[in-house]
């Protein structure tokens, strides 16, 4: 007997660490893949992350989680810290392989606190094991593991099964140590909604536990009730205070297209959508990192509808048969249904129709039914189907590792699977384009998104402007990259006039969906001002760089204007803005712009050069440029000079209180007054 339980005793680290090996296994591929898809915004483009100071770490808690792009209501500062812990701390900065690390490690955990979960319910360790195995391996936890702003449904998982594990062992202990376990119930709990929000299921799967094993102690629930109580209360305060002055959340059209159906269609084709994430846990051979529209059209009745409610049926069904006879794999069902509900939109709309990483934490249940299922086979069967299970998986999951190893990897197999996704092609053809290939082809896949976008009526608000604001970028660079040849004026004029067709209809669509944006503000009595500042400046700086090419100088102002609207800090619209103002022969307001670009970018060379050629050609005899040791300067005794430093301050300083940023135009205001230029 004393042989036995020492030999028990071993049996759980070991069995952890045979977890971890398959993990490593698994996932080894994944070190050596890139920051695609969210990565460079999330992690990249993130100021918060870049050193250790407690202001980022203030910020962290104080701002969401896209910032400081424009939000989407998304809160999560724990994820976030989590990258700031590589980016700073760890020193990882953007070398991917060190967020690679800490998400194997996330895993692994995962597995392992998904195995003693899994013991619990199951009472033996090697089911336990599988279960755990199968969770861990399986290939649709990829977009979670291996893209590495995964890690949030990593930690929600997390915290999740601790939250779990210990309310079970709370009911096992009275006393202080009852009151401890709780306690560390709610502090795990207040973590996984930090994290991410599907962690608020966290008090369900506690209900469902004590109704499915303890229904005799049904009557002691009001304990993890009073434990919880405050995590939910502190998650909506922080919420509340965090998107205070935040604008209303803009969930696009074409990321979740229920968004634009009626009550019993969303619901019925978030059924089918449903039934298609249980295949992909089922058969997970064709993966994709997007489902955009219209991939999964959304329709009120077909023959994948009708197969969908009778799959829900069966598993309504088995679930029932399950409550009486096999409480394990009850629980597992309505485990796997219940942590799917917030992101299934059956309740409420999120912002995608359909995204593999929302299975994740479901997977645990589902890999528990597979555990339970196989088990009814014969005693010397199941582990081998299971070992198979695990094998397989494992090598799935290895493969599609390799899908994301860069942008061009990802979007090409995403585009394989979904070609019918208008976000597939989009990004097919943008990756092509970084990639430095062949301008025409990428072009032609940008055209297949927008055919996608245009094979059915839709209002401009629910179009996407990026798909047009692309596809007038690609033809602006084709035709500045034919400039010059004679023999291809023809196709650059072309260019650019197609240029100028899609970038004016991206300005469209945004303008749209900025006045839908305007009647939310007025419904919550706030001023459409707080959008004025909205948009994207590249759409306006290649538009004005298209009619200024065509000609079109008037067109051109107006465009490079909204661009100085947008992001006043960027010289290239002032640049712009001086060659149309130049082209109508407006040479004052010409020679003002070269100088508020030059304000803004006084080390460029190329600016210095713009600025001094206007002057030469234009003001000969003005004396407004002199030579310094050899060196062409400006020379700011000169009164013309002066009379357009002094409006290019006032110019400058006035665009950057328009895009609402005070403190830039008043240290812009100083500056002027430093040079006394305006006397």
């Amino acid at each position: 007997m004393t042989e036995q339980t020492t030999s028990r005793r071993w049996l759980n680290p070991v069995l952890v660490g045979v977890l971890g090996l398959l993990v490593l296994l698994a996932y080894s591929n994944s070190f050596r893949c890139g920051m695609v898809i969210d990565n460079q915004v999330l992690i990249g483009n993130d100021p918060r992350l870049r050193n250790v100071a407690v202001e980022n770490v203030r910020l962290i808690f104080s701002q969401e989680y896209w910032w400081p792009t424009a939000g989407v209501g998304v809160y999560r500062p724990l994820a976030t810290l989590s990258y700031w812990f590589n980016y700073a701390i760890l020193g990882n900065g953007e070398n991917p392989a060190g967020y690679h690390v800490v998400n194997f490690l996330l895993q692994w955990l995962n597995a392992v606190l998904a195995y003693f979960f899994s013991s619990r319910l199951l009472r033996e360790k090697l089911p336990a094991f599988f279960a755990a195995a199968l969770f861990a391996l399986h290939p649709v936890g990829t977009e979670v593991v291996t893209n590495i702003v995964g890690r949030t449904d990593q930690l929600a998982a997390t915290l999740i099964l601790a939250a779990l594990l210990c309310y079970i062992r709370s009911t096992e202990a009275t006393g202080w140590r009852r009151a401890g376990w709780l306690a560390l119930m709610s502090l795990s709990a207040t973590a996984g909604m930090f994290s991410k929000e599907n962690a608020v299921v966290v008090v369900a799967v506690i209900l469902l536990y004590d109704v499915v094993f303890r229904p005799r102690q049904l009557r002691e629930c009001w304990r993890p009730l009073l434990a919880l109580l405050p995590v939910y209360i502190v998650f909506w305060i922080a919420r509340k205070l965090v998107f205070a002055h935040s604008l209303p959340s803009q969930f696009p059209f074409t990321d979740n297209p229920l968004i634009g159906a009626d009550f019993w269609m969303t619901r019925l084709t978030a059924i089918k959508v449903l039934s298609r994430y249980l295949w992909l846990l089922i058969w997970p051979a064709k993966l994709s990192c997007d489902y955009s529209y219209n991939e999964i059209p959304v329709v009120a009745w077909d023959w994948q509808t009708g197969a969908a409610l009778a799959v829900l049926a069966g598993i309504v069904t088995l679930a029932v048969w399950a409550w009486r006879r096999n409480k394990p794999l009850f629980f597992f069902i309505a485990f796997a249904a219940g942590t799917m509900l917030p992101t299934s939109n059956l309740i409420v709309l999120i912002g995608n129709i359909m995204g593999e990483r929302y299975a994740y934490v479901p997977l645990i249940g589902f890999a528990g039914c597979v555990v339970v299922a196989a088990q009814m086979l014969p005693k010397r069967v199941w582990p081998v189907v299971l070992v198979a299970g695990v094998v397989a998986c494992g090598v799935r999951t290895f493969a599609r590792n390799v899908d994301w190893r860069d942008s061009l990897s990802i979007w090409r197999s995403a585009v394989e699977v979904c070609p019918g996704s208008f976000k597939t092609q989009k990004s097919y053809a943008k990756a092509f384009y970084d990639a430095g290939l062949d301008v025409d082809y990428v072009i032609g896949i940008a055209e297949r998104a927008r055919a996608i976008i245009e094979a059915k009526p839709l209002t401009l608000a629910q179009q996407s402007y990026g798909v047009y604001a692309d596809l007038g970028y690609y033809h602006v660079d084709k035709a500045e990259r034919l400039t010059g040849s004679p023999l291809m004026a023809g196709v650059t004029a072309q260019s650019y006039r197609r240029a100028v067709e899609f970038l004016d209809h991206a300005a469209a669509i945004e303008d749209a969906v900025s006045r839908e944006l305007a009647v939310k503000l007025a419904r919550q009595n706030r001023s459409p001002s707080e959008i004025s500042h909205m948009g994207d400046f590249h759409i306006y700086g290649n538009l004005g760089l298209a009619n200024l090419r065509l000609g079109n100088f008037e067109k051109s102002i107006a465009a490079y204007a909204h661009m100085q609207k947008l992001e006043p800090g960027n010289a290239k619209g002032y640049l712009g803005a001086s060659l149309a103002q130049a082209g109508l022969g407006r040479n004052e307001e010409a020679n003002v712009l070269i100088l508020e670009a030059l304000l803004l970018g006084n080390n460029d060379e190329g600016i210095w050069r713009e600025a001094f050629n206007f002057y030469a050609a234009r003001y000969p005899g003005e004396n407004a440029v002199v030579i310094n040791a050899g060196r062409p300067q400006l020379n700011v005794q000169s009164p013309l000079v002066r009379r357009h430093l002094c409006e290019a301050y006032r110019q400058l300083a006035r665009a950057y209180r328009d895009a609402g940023m005070e403190v830039q135009a008043g240290q812009i205001e100083e500056m002027a007054r430093k040079e006394q230029v305006c006397l």
